[in-house]
C-alpha cells in the first residue's frame, strides 16, 4: 500500500519547535514526511501546519493539498476575523484542549475541530538521583516555575504572591522559589528586569524576606531534568495558557501544583481543585496580550495578591501535614507521549 505524504509547517522555537520535533519522528513511521523550508512535497496528500500564519493560506500551493489541517493552541477569548477566516480554510483543526475548541467554535470557527493534547514522556526523570545544581540547598522546600515571562505568564503576580506568603514568618528560611525564564529575548527583556527591580525592592522591606532564585541561560536537559527532580511543588500564575505542559509534567511526577481558575485555559482539562491548589480569578481586559491573533477585547483571569498568597501557604503546610492531592492516573496515561502520537497518527490514516 502506498504511502501518505505529510508536508509539515511550523516554527523551530519554543513549545511549538519541540512538539513538532517529536511528531516529525512519529509520523515518519507511517508517512513520507517532508518539511517547509528542507524539501518540497513528494506529493500534496497533507499538509500538516503548527500553528496559524495568515500568508500560508494565500499560496496556491496550499490549494492544491488534499487535506489541509492545522495545529492549533487557543486561549485568548476573542478572536480577529481576518484569523477566524483562515481557520476556516482548513478541513480540520487540532487543538490540545476543549477550552480552546469551545473558544474557537463560540468566534464562529465551523471547520471540523479534534482536540488531541499535549504530552509528557514517561521517562522524565531517568536516571536523575539527586540534584547537582549548588545553587539550591537541599533544606528548603522548593517551588518552581517555567516559562517565557510574557505579560501573560503573571510573573508579577507569583514573585508578589510568595514574597508576602512567607517572608517575616517562621517559614521565612524554609522556602525557596526557583523561576526559569528564557535566554535573553529583545520582547520581553526590559519587563523581567523591571520585575526584578520591583521583586528585590518588596523583599527588602521585610527584615526576613523569603528568598528567589532566576534562571535566565538555556540549561542542558539533564539540568533540567535535576530542576525537576528537586522541586518539591510548582506554580503559575498564568493569566491564560493555552495547555500548559510544564503543568503536566508535575502532574505525572504526583508533585503538587498551584494555579489560577481559568476555564479559558487548557490544563482545566487535568486540574481541578481535587487534585490542585487552584486561585479563583476575575475575567479582565487582557491588557498587555502581545499575540496580534486577539482583538482587544480577550480577556484572561485575575487573581487577588491575597489569594495567591493563600494558595502558596496552604500548599506549602499541607504537604507536610496532609497526603497531596493527585491527578486520575487513567487521565494522565492519555496524555503519555506514545498514546498522544498514536492519536495523531490514527487520524491521520482514516482521511481518504
Amino acid at each position: 500500500m502506498k504511502r501518505k505524504s505529510i508536508h509539515i509547517v511550523s516554527s523551530a522555537i519554543g513549545s511549538i519547535g519541540e512538539i513538532t520535533r517529536d511528531l516529525i519522528q512519529s509520523l515518519a513511521i507511517e508517512f513520507n514526511v517532508t518539511i517547509e523550508g528542507e524539501s518540497e512535497p513528494h506529493q500534496y496528500d497533507i499538509l500538516l501546519c503548527h500553528f496559524v500564519h495568515l500568508p500560508i493560506v494565500r499560496e496556491e500551493k496550499f490549494k492544491q493539498f488534499k487535506h489541509k489541517i492545522l495545529i492549533q493552541p487557543i486561549d485568548g477569548t476573542v478572536i480577529k476575523k481576518e484569523f477566524i477566516d483562515c481557520f476556516n480554510e482548513y478541513d480540520l483543526i487540532i487543538t490540545p484542549a476543549q477550552a480552546g475548541k469551545n473558544i474557537m467554535s463560540e468566534n464562529g470557527v465551523t471547520t471540523p475541530i479534534v482536540v488531541i493534547p499535549n504530552y509528557y514522556k514517561a521517562e522524565i526523570l531517568d536516571q536523575i538521583k539527586s540534584c547537582n545544581i549548588k545553587q539550591i540547598p537541599d533544606d528548603k522546600y522548593v517551588f518552581y516555575h517555567e516559562s517565557t515571562f510574557h505579560p501573560r505568564k503573571g510573573i508579577e503576580l507569583l514573585y508578589e504572591g510568595y514574597i508576602r506568603a512567607f517572608s517575616n514568618t517562621p517559614n521565612a528560611n524554609n522556602v525557596l522559589l526557583v523561576v526559569k525564564d528564557m535566554p535573553y529575548n529583545k520582547l520581553t527583556f526590559d519587563r523581567i528586569e523591571k520585575l526584578k527591580g520591583e521583586m528585590m525592592k518588596l523583599q527588602k522591606s521585610f527584615s526576613r524576606p523569603a528568598r528567589i532564585i532566576k534562571i535566565s541561560q538555556d540549561l542542558q536537559w539533564e539540568t533540567l531534568q535535576q530542576l525537576w527532580y528537586r522541586a518539591d511543588a510548582y506554580v503559575s500564575t498564568a493569566k491564560i495558557e493555552g495547555f500548559g505542559i510544564p503543568l503536566l509534567r508535575f502532574a505525572y511526577l504526583e508533585k503538587p501544583i498551584v494555579t489560577l481558575v481559568n476555564h479559558n485555559s487548557g490544563y482545566m482539562d487535568y486540574l481541578n481543585s481535587r487534585n490542585s491548589y487552584l486561585i479563583p480569578t476575575k475575567q479582565t481586559i487582557a491588557i498587555g496580550e502581545h499575540m496580534n491573533m486577539y482583538t482587544d477585547q480577550t480577556k484572561w483571569g485575575i487573581p487577588t495578591v491575597e489569594d495567591v498568597s493563600r494558595a502558596f501557604a496552604n500548599c506549602f503546610h499541607e504537604h507536610y501535614h496532609v497526603t497531596h492531592r493527585k491527578t486520575n492516573r487513567s487521565l494522565l496515561d492519555r496524555m503519555e507521549y506514545k498514546n498522544v502520537m498514536k492519536k495523531y497518527i490514527e487520524l491521520l490514516k482514516k482521511l481518504d
